[in-house]
This record gives structure tokens, C-alpha cells and sequence, in this order.
């Protein structure tokens, strides 16, 4: 009986074994599971060339365009600053929340493939707000409200022929320096990325360094005597960066009195929780090119910059410039309640040039675009 017994459990535990590996089956089985299977079967696919398929296959497909409510973004890498980060920030930029916002009636749907297991979109999207050139808006997290429209019509603070009157030919009149100079961008034909997809590295040929060469080469170009610093602060301590590069911008200064302008080019920094990039993205003169966005610094949180009005008065200008040159290249600007180091030069903007969901040749197009325009209003010593 007693064998009979144990002959009966040794069964019903069997029969429950199986029960249960098939239930783990069907509950664990990926939808991205069965769309390979189905698209190797049918293509004679071997499941590594599949792997292939489904990475240049997403390169290939156009981007979903997408609205973001006003207030559903902010530049990640400044949020940090005004937070003062704790520790070296390595590898992967963090992801920032953004809700999704309701859908539109004018908006198409966004549609995304199905994507292989650790395989994120990227998602480009409109994000100027549609300014026109006399209805500019603005990012306010200072406690100051003023009126970027009427700035455009003060007189410009700075006077290029002054300076250059003053002080040899050569005498640099502007400074590009990259606090965050290990940025880098999305490789080029590509609309997805893994966690292996690099955002920061030291080759100044890939990072945000080849985007300030653009923009330098296209101010000397133009005429300006420009000092384009490669040097990474960030490289040492992402934390210490702002303390890093400012004491950079004193010393070029000390130099080198003629600066007027100091231009610290970043690239932004924008992932939802779930982890599709967005990149800020435009069409001009038939060019895909990454928008951009002046971030101008004020003594709201307790900084010695008391004139920071200039910079705003300069930077508006620059805004209404480009708005009406370009239409939709410029995100709104940025006011925010830390100085960014801005105290030290009345033409000082923090410029985030596209983001990490952006591509180099994207980046590059707006930097040329940006300095092409900005060197015109620094000749004529404001808008003509």
C-alpha cells in the first residue's frame, strides 16, 4: 500500500511539473519572441543576421514626430548642476521623466516597430513652440520676469568696433569653452540605440569639442577672432566641471581683455522613463539639423552677477535673429535662477546644441547655422 502510495505522489508531482513548465512557457514568451520568429521563418533569416535585420531595419524607417507639453522637459545636465551632483556621473545619461503628453488632433500617431529586447527608439521631435520672430517665448525658473520681446529692441550692450579699436587685430574677441566637453551624439543613420550606445566619450573628433570647431571656424570665417578651448572639464570630475571651467574663463580673460563673448556649447540630455531618447530636430535648407537653446544664467540663487540683464539682452537678440532667419532652429530660451558662470562676460550664453538622441552631422549643421547668424549681429554691433 505504502508503495502504491508513494508511486501515485511521485505521479501528481510529475503531472504538476509539467503544468507548470508549460505555464512558464506561454507567460514568459516575448511578443518580440514571435514577430522574429515569424519574420525569420518567412525570410529565411538566421537568427544573428535577424539581430542585424532588426538594428538597420529601425536606421531606415523616418522618425515619429511627437509634441512635448511646455513643461514636460528641462536640459537633464543643468538640473544636475543646480543640484549640485553628489558623484562622478559615468556611462549612460540618467533618464529623465517625461509624460507623455495627451494626444492631438493634429498630430499623426507616433508608430514605433517592434524592437528587440534592449533596443530603445529615438524620437525626433518639433520643439521651437512655433515662436515667431516679435512673439519670442521663454523657460523662466528665476524669480525675475522680464520681457525678452522688448530686450530685442534695447541697444545691443556690446560694440565690436569698439573693442577691436581698442586691441590688435588678433585680440580674441570671442571664447568657446565645453563644461560638459565629453558629450557626445547618436551615430549618424540610426533611429534606436542600446545601453551599449555610447554618451560620453574623450574623442574630441565625436564629442561636443567637433561641434564648438564648427561653430569657432565658421566665426573666423566670418571675421571674429575666436579662441575655441578643447579642454573636457568634465573629463576629470563631472561634479567639479562649472568650478573646472570656470576658472578657465577667468583666466583667458585675465589674458585676454578683448573677450566679450564666452560660449560654453553642451548637448542636452532628454530620455522618458521608458527610455525612448528624444532629440530636439529641424529641417533647414533641406538639412536634417539639430535645434538649439540659449541657457542664460542670473543671480536669482545668490551669484555675484548683477548685470546678468546684458546677457539676456544679447542672447534675446541672437533669438529673435535666428527665429527669423531659420523659423524653427531655436528651442525657447532658458532663464535660469544659477549663474552658469555667465558673471564673467557680458556676451555669456550657455548654448545646448541638439541631444544625446541627435546625430553628429546634425549637431555640427546647427552650429554652423547658429555662428553664420551670431557672427552678423557681433559685426554689426546688434541687428541691422
Amino acid at each position: 500500500m505504502t508503495k502504491k502510495i508513494i508511486k501515485i505522489s511521485l505521479s501528481i508531482i510529475a503531472v504538476f511539473g509539467f503544468l507548470l513548465s508549460a505555464w512558464k512557457t506561454v507567460t514568459d514568451f516575448s511578443p518580440n519572441v514571435l514577430y522574429n520568429s515569424v519574420i525569420s521563418n518567412g525570410m529565411s533569416i538566421s537568427p544573428p543576421q535577424m539581430k542585424m535585420y532588426n538594428t538597420h531595419s529601425a536606421a531606415i524607417k523616418p522618425y515619429s514626430y511627437i509634441n512635448l507639453q511646455k513643461t514636460d522637459y528641462l536640459p537633464l545636465a543643468l538640473s544636475i548642476y543646480d543640484q549640485i551632483a553628489s558623484e562622478e556621473q559615468q556611462g549612460q545619461d540618467s533618464p529623465h521623466p517625461t509624460p507623455t503628453p495627451p494626444p492631438s488632433e493634429d498630430d499623426p500617431p507616433a508608430v514605433f516597430p517592434i524592437l528587440p529586447e534592449g533596443v530603445y527608439p529615438i524620437s525626433a521631435i518639433d520643439m521651437s513652440e512655433k515662436q515667431s520672430a516679435n512673439n519670442l517665448t521663454y523657460k523662466n525658473e528665476s524669480k525675475y520676469t522680464p520681457d525678452i520681446n522688448e530686450l530685442t529692441k534695447k541697444e545691443y550692450p556690446l560694440k565690436y568696433s569698439m573693442a577691436t579699436s581698442l586691441t590688435p587685430d588678433t585680440s580674441p574677441i570671442v571664447l568657446i569653452i565645453h563644461t560638459h566637453g565629453t558629450e557626445c551624439y547618436t551615430p549618424d543613420n540610426t533611429s534606436t540605440y542600446t545601453n551599449e550606445t555610447p554618451t560620453r566619450t574623450t574623442d574630441v573628433n565625436n564629442n561636443v569639442v567637433a561641434v564648438g570647431k564648427v561653430f569657432a571656424e565658421t566665426l573666423r570665417q566670418n571675421g571674429i577672432p575666436t579662441i575655441h578651448c578643447e579642454t573636457m572639464f568634465d573629463a576629470e570630475s563631472y561634479s567639479d566641471s562649472y568650478n573646472l571651467s570656470e576658472k578657465a574663463v577667468k583666466d583667458y580673460i585675465r589674458k585676454y581683455p578683448s573677450i566679450q563673448y564666452v560660449f560654453d556649447i553642451h548637448r542636452d540630455s532628454i530620455i522618458k522613463t521608458d527610455k525612448e531618447k528624444i532629440k530636439p530636430a529641424t529641417t533647414i535648407n533641406g538639412e536634417s539639423t539639430a535645434q538649439a537653446m540659449f541657457v542664460v544664467g542670473t543671480n536669482s540663487s545668490g551669484a555675484n552677477h548683477p548685470n546678468w540683464l546684458n546677457n539676456l539682452t544679447v542672447a534675446s537678440i541672437f533669438q529673435y535673429s535666428l527665429v527669423e532667419k531659420y523659423g524653427t532652429l531655436m528651442r525657447p530660451i532658458n532663464l535660469r535662477s544659477a549663474s552658469f558662470n555667465a558673471e564673467h562676460a557680458p556676451g555669456s550664453i550657455l548654448i545646448e546644441i541638439g541631444s544625446c538622441g541627435n546625430t553628429l552631422s546634425e549637431a555640427k549643421n546647427c552650429a554652423y547655422f547658429l555662428a553664420d547668424t551670431i557672427s552678423q549681429i557681433i559685426l554689426s554691433d546688434g541687428l541691422t
